[in-house]
């Protein structure tokens, strides 16, 4: 009895550390995430401090980052650990797997249909969010036209670039929600900080490069974002594997898991207030 009662206690206490050890990493993660997405920010406003090419890059970055709240790139990975979880529990390792690319295949569908359509719509997006007649008129300094008579001009441009991010980041919260089920936390904490660099290093590296190819500066930036999202969602791939994960082509919109969650969490009771934030935050009345 004595004996049964030291393992229980034991394990309980193995519990608590690998909880306490996780949660450490986590942390440490998260800080490393938010100091590097703050170096980044410096930089940019280095190279592009109180410029057109800046300000249609913030504001171009702005509208997949509106999508990606709306979507709720946090709900989707709390989301897919709630339904996965379930699933394995209920039905086994083998038909969680199966959800598990499903969940997959359906992001990716979904946002890339969002995605064409928004890369063929970016001049009506740009004009429903920035209305501001300064933004809408404010012409670009001669040496930077390539092309762009005005800051709607290069922000359409941009936002067409940088659209695809959005498929990017939902695919990383899935794989982030996949990792997690498993137990794993610290590299998918950590894959924002991928992002953050390889932004960063394609984008300054661009910004010298681009005008060699008769582009704007600021396309460096733009391409630098969509190498930090792919970054951030294939570093996390490998360990995906690792945990027993194999992809399979399986999609069917018929598995009511798949319609209600991660989709109805990401777009039904959070969503209504995170609607009027996200506009806000997107400066929807006026942008001079």
């Amino acid at each position: 009895m004595t004996n049964g009662v030291n393992t229980a206690t034991a394990a309980t206490s193995e519990d608590q550390q690998r909880v306490t050890r996780s949660a450490g990493i986590v942390s440490i993660a998260v800080m490393a995430s938010r100091l590097l997405g703050l170096v980044r920010e410096k930089v940019i406003a280095y190279y592009f401090a109180a410029g057109v090419g800046g300000d249609a890059f913030y504001a171009a970055f702005r509208i997949p980052n509106l999508m990606r709240d709306l979507f709720g790139e946090g709900a989707l990975s709390k989301a897919f650990v709630t339904t996965f979880t379930a699933t394995e529990l209920e039905e086994g390792e083998a038909a969680a797997w199966r959800l598990a690319s499903r969940v997959f295949n359906a992001t990716f569908l979904l946002l890339t249909l969002i995605t064409v359509v928004g890369v063929f719509a970016a001049p009506a997006i740009v004009d429903l969010i920035f209305t501001g007649k300064g933004f809408q008129e404010m012409p670009l300094d001669p040496s930077e036209h390539f092309g762009f008579d005005s800051k709607r001009d290069l922000t359409v441009y941009l936002t067409r670039i940088m659209f695809p991010y959005l498929i990017l980041v939902s695919l990383a919260a899935v794989t982030m929600g996949l990792l997690n089920s498993k137990g794993k936390f610290g590299l998918p904490a950590s894959a924002s900080s991928f992002f953050n660099v390889g932004s960063l290093i394609v984008g300054v590296c661009g910004y010298y490069v681009a005008p060699s190819f008769e582009l704007h500066r600021t396309t460096g930036m733009a391409v630098g974002v969509l190498v930090g999202g792919a970054l951030q969602f294939l570093i996390q791939v490998p360990s995906t594997r690792h945990v027993g994960f194999h992809y399979q082509l399986l999609l069917s919109f018929r598995d009511e898991r798949v319609r209600r969650d991660p989709w109805g969490c990401c777009v039904a009771a959070e969503r209504a207030g995170q609607l009027d934030l996200c506009f806000a935050g997107c400066g929807l009345a006026d942008v001079d």
